[in-house]
């Protein structure tokens, strides 16, 4: 729930009780109120996210009169001393809150509608290369040079000590990103490094260097058949990590060529990532056995680890609670449980999955796979005990295209409102064609702010109606150059899509799909775009060793509303 739909609860309750407070009853005596002064001060701080699918708590030393009466008060009921119908309650609401509320409420909504709009007419955005992945490459060459200019040639491995340093660092290359709890993104490198960086402050704050093979190596182990090479990449593989996904602010997920999923930790004095083991079930047994490639990762905001395979399965990962919290390196099989979330239907017609969305306002999960099809599977009440075992999941499959493609890229986006003004999601796909396509989800899917329908009602009503919604397939156009590698989306109904031609897409979905306008100078090894939380940045990769931020911010606009 956003911040803006708990101040219309909010008003709504406000409303209901000067209503309560003017009606006249003759059948029953209201009780006195008493509050339980609180041994905290009350403060619902002022949240700047916006168009956000969790709501901020971040603290602060504002002063102004927001309170959340719904959560640290308790209220106490004591018997009125007459039994005489009484007019009104003893302790009257104070109109000021309400005043108060309905003004933050238009404050917020006022700055959403101002960042929506620069994100439709691509104005005032601020962009720059936030981080290089090669920050101690660029430090040596500095050094060799100074070597050159004092003593009149380079030292080599021997340095100014005249000891042997470790091997010469080779450039990098950024190939996968992913954000964590913004400012914080992880990368994974053409070297098969993965790193943690701070886009604000603009600096690295560790790696795992050579952590997962790469072409760019010798003797490296590289799983990837020439067919499913094509699938994911087309004509240009640039190597390196398969995936990368951040979870928090310090704990990374990656995959690479050799298989498998390994974990990582930011280490809390900084200086490198702490390697905490692998995912069991995925690691390769034995040398020679051919492990489980793992082509895509996603972290949902519980922790939980969501893997698309080569194998066509979806898998679910938990782990334990304090995973990631303690400072002891490794971890074991025990503390982790692999759900396969899939179905015997699936099995029959298995094909590798290339790429997958979280939904966790939907509880579904898409996967988009090669042989063209989108399915969408369910992950409400998934019990992480069924270790390895399948289960019905699949709500529906989608295949738009008319021509033999794979399904690149898959994505879920919200913005638009239904005939009875609830919220509309659509799946959009992009094809390894470059077609991009999008299809509604039908309304019974779909939660509201006021669904109190059982769990068992909701799942009946939903056995019998169709996934998608009825004549809602479009094609979204102009098409992309190349396969569609990635895609991202902010409510609102933004989607940015990426292709290899070198521009970055942002379209508006709703009340019809719309082309804005591009980001340009990318390069065809261009691997992801991500919007944080907040939906006021785009990352990219696909500028060599640099992270690329599109910040569509403006910050005095948010000390504005706070004021």
């Amino acid at each position: 729930m956003t911040i803006i739909q708990q101040l219309r609860l909010a008003l709504s309750a406000a409303i209901s009780v000067n209503a309560v407070v003017a009606t006249e009853s003759a059948a029953f005596v209201l009780p006195a109120i008493k509050h339980r002064p609180s041994t905290r001060r009350r403060h619902l701080a002022p949240s700047t996210i916006l168009y956000s699918n969790s709501i901020s708590s971040e603290g602060g030393n504002n002063e102004e009169n927001f309170y959340n009466d719904f959560e640290e008060d308790r209220v106490e009921f004591t018997p009125s001393p007459s039994n005489k119908p009484q007019r009104s309650i003893s302790a009257a609401p104070d109109p000021s809150l309400f005043q108060s509320l309905q003004q933050r409420q238009q404050q917020l909504e006022q700055s959403s509608r101002k960042l929506l709009q620069r994100w439709t007419t691509g104005s005032s955005v601020k962009s720059f290369p936030a981080f290089t992945l090669n920050e101690q490459f660029y430090k040596e060459r500095q050094e060799e040079q100074e070597q050159v200019i004092k003593y009149g040639t380079s030292l080599g491995w021997y340095g100014g000590s005249g000891n042997p340093q470790e091997e010469e660092l080779p450039f990098d290359w950024v190939r996968r990103i992913c954000i964590g709890t913004y400012p914080r993104v992880a990368c994974g490198s053409a070297h098969g490094s993965i790193y943690v960086a701070d886009v604000e402050s603009r600096t690295l704050l560790g790696v795992a260097r050579g952590v997962h093979s790469s072409r760019h190596e010798e003797g490296s182990v590289d799983g990837l058949d020439e067919r499913l090479r094509q699938q994911l990449y087309g004509e240009y593989d640039g190597g390196g990590v398969l995936a990368v996904a951040m979870y928090g602010t310090s704990v990374v997920a990656s995959s690479g060529r050799e298989g498998g999923v390994k974990l990582f930790k930011l280490g809390n004095n900084g200086g490198g990532l702490e390697y905490m083991g692998d995912v069991p079930s995925l690691k390769r047994p034995l040398p020679g056995v051919t492990p489980v490639l793992v082509t895509c990762l996603e972290f949902d905001s519980f922790g939980r680890l969501y893997v698309g395979g080569q194998d066509g399965f979806l898998r679910m990962v938990t782990f334990a609670p304090d995973f990631g919290l303690t400072n002891d390196p490794g971890t074991n099989a025990d503390e982790m449980r692999v759900a396969i979330v899939s179905s015997p239907r699936h099995q029959m017609q298995r094909s590798p999955v290339l790429s997958l969305d979280v939904s966790e306002e939907l509880e579904m999960v898409a996967t988009a796979h090669a042989n063209g099809n989108v399915c969408v599977h369910s992950i409400h009440q998934l019990d992480p005990d069924e270790k390895d075992k399948q289960r019905n999941s699949i709500l529906g499959v989608w295949n738009p295209f008319n021509s033999e493609s794979t399904a690149r890229s898959v994505k879920f986006v919200s913005g638009g409102e239904d005939e009875q003004n609830n919220p509309a999601w659509s799946i959009v796909i992009g094809g390894g064609n470059g077609e991009l396509w999008m299809q509604e989800i039908h309304p019974s899917y779909i939660p509201t702010a006021n669904d109190d329908v059982d769990d068992d009602v909701r799942a009946s009503i939903v056995s019998i109606m169709p996934l998608f919604k009825e004549n809602s397939i479009q094609q979204i156009m102009p098409n992309h150059d190349g396969p569609i590698l990635s895609l991202a989306s902010r409510t609102g109904g933004i989607l940015v899509s990426a292709g290899q031609g070198g521009v970055l897409c942002v379209t508006q979905l709703w009340p019809t799909p719309k082309a804005l306008y591009g980001l340009g100078g990318y390069k065809v090894w261009i691997g992801n775009v991500c919007i944080d939380s907040e939906g006021k940045r785009l990352l990219a990769d696909g500028r060599d060793d640099v992270v690329v931020v599109h910040d569509f911010f403006i910050k005095e606009e948010e000390e504005n509303v706070e004021d």
